[in-house]
Formats: structure tokens, C-alpha cells, sequence
């Protein structure tokens, strides 16, 4: 802040005072001095601006590292299963050092659960495109998840290596109580999966919102399933399952 003889509102009265009195030394030197007040103002703001720009690309940084990170276990886990990995195993497999991991992480539980919230989140993230690839304004909701959910099928085919953690995780002993519900809180990675729901059928009931955790392990296990025959796509049975999933779902949502 400026204040005293610095303040900018003060130094602009003395400067056309000096203007208005015919009096050009004066002048020159106040002009001078509101010049170097605004040259200093910018000066503060572009260096403000830096700091933030800064700031949000070591954030943007960190989060594409912690990715590396996630994606990486999640391969891991498929090559040698959940109860393998341990931090030191996980930088070898990084060419890190185990400093390195325990700069984000405290230990393997935190490791493991945050790969689980990125991973529940690309789910999520997916279905909320699903929906809107759909245009659910345009048509009767219900009408439209048989489709999103065979869209998900197809996605997890894709990228096996998410649907096997997924199976995996939440077949083990870390997917706790407490991770499951927090993965079902507000703000989470289901809210914007979340806002739709609202937004066209209503507010859940409880069991609206298990009914969604049972819809991703319904996903998850028909799909992996599949992986685990080698089977091919089997069209209608994707079509029977979705459309089970479907009725289900939307029984329990409201209830």
C-alpha cells in the first residue's frame, strides 16, 4: 500500500499543481515520480502473476508425476497382484527413490488408496461422457443407461489394465469401510456422475448410492470375467447384462 508523500492520489495533485503553476521543474520531477509508481505497480503485478503462473505449473507437475505414479501400480498389480507391492518395489519399478515416492505418499496404504481414487475417478469421468455422448436432455433417462453402461463395458475393455485394479482392489483387504465411503462422498470422484442423477431423476436414497457401487463392481466383474476366458465380445450378452444393471440401478435409486 502507498502512503505519505508515495501515495498515487497525492502524487497526481502535486503533479498538476505544478502543472497548473507553470512550474515545468516541479512537473518533471512528479511526473517522473507517478511514472516510477506505476512502472513499480506493474512490476508487482507481473511478478504475481509469475508466482501464480509458477505455482499452478508445479501443481500441473505434480499431478502428471503422481498419474505416472498411479498408472504404473495399477500395471504392477495386474503383473504380480495387490499384495506384492511395497514402496520399495514400486520405485525400483519407477527408477526412483524410495525419498521420492515418500515425498507424496506416506507409506503403501496412502500409495494404493490414491491409485484407487484416480482409478475410480477415470470410471466415473467416463460415465458422465457416456451419458452426455447420449444427449439424456433429449431423451427419457432410464431409456439411455442400457447404452452407457455397454459404452463402459467397451471402455474397460480398452484400457484392461484399470479394470483389472479395480476388480483386484476391491477385492482385498485394503479396500476398507472407511475408503469405500469416501469414495461415495460428496465431492468425490462420483460427483460429477452425481449432478446428473440429480439433475434428472432426483436426489438418491441410501441405497441410491450403494446402488452405484454395485453398478461399478457389476462392470468391472463382467468385463474382467471376460478377459479371463479370452472370450470374445459377445454382443447380446452385453446387452442383457447392461439392461439387468440398468433395472436394478434405477429400483434402488430412489428407494
Amino acid at each position: 500500500m502507498y502512503t505519505g508523500e508515495n501515495s498515487p492520489v497525492l502524487l497526481h495533485k502535486l503533479r498538476d499543481s505544478a502543472k497548473i503553476s507553470t512550474n515545468p521543474a516541479a512537473y518533471r520531477v512528479l511526473d517522473v515520480k507517478v511514472e516510477n509508481l506505476y512502472i513499480n505497480k506493474l512490476n508487482v503485478e507481473v511478478n504475481i502473476d509469475n508466482t501464480f503462473r509458477e505455482g499452478v505449473q508445479a501443481m500441473a507437475k505434480t499431478i502428471n508425476i503422481k498419474e505416472k505414479y498411479f498408472r504404473s501400480v495399477m500395471e504392477t498389480t495386474c503383473k504380480i497382484g495387490l499384495e506384492n507391492i511395497t514402496v520399495r518395489s514400486m520405485a525400483k519399478t519407477l527408477g526412483v527413490s524410495e525419498a521420492a515416492l515418500y515425498r507424496h505418499f506416506i507409506g503403501k496404504d496412502q500409495l494404493l488408496s490414491e491409485t484407487y481414487f484416480y482409478a475410480e475417478s477415470l470410471f466415473w469421468d467416463r460415465f458422465a461422457a457416456e451419458i452426455y455422448s447420449h444427449g439424456f436432455s433429449d431423451t427419457f433417462f432410464s431409456e439411455i443407461l442400457e447404452q452407457v453402461w455397454i459404452g463402459i463395458f467397451n471402455y474397460l475393455r480398452a484400457d484392461d489394465v484399470l479394470a483389472v485394479f479395480l476388480l483386484r482392489y476391491r477385492a482385498s483387504a485394503e479396500y476398507t469401510d472407511q475408503i469405500r465411503k469416501d469414495s461415495m462422498l460428496s465431492g468425490s470422484e462420483m460427483e460429477p456422475v452425481m449432478r446428473i442423477f440429480r439433475s434428472q431423476i432426483g436426489e438418491p436414497s441410501p441405497s441410491g448410492i450403494l446402488a452405484f457401487d454395485a453398478a461399478l463392481d457389476a462392470c468391472v466383474c463382467h468385463v474382467c470375467r471376460g478377459l479371463r476366458l479370452g472370450a470374445n465380445v459377445d454382443p447380446e450378452l452385453d446387452r442383457k447384462i447392461s439392461k439387468a444393471v440398468s433395472e436394478v440401478f434405477m429400483a434402488h435409486y430412489t428407494v
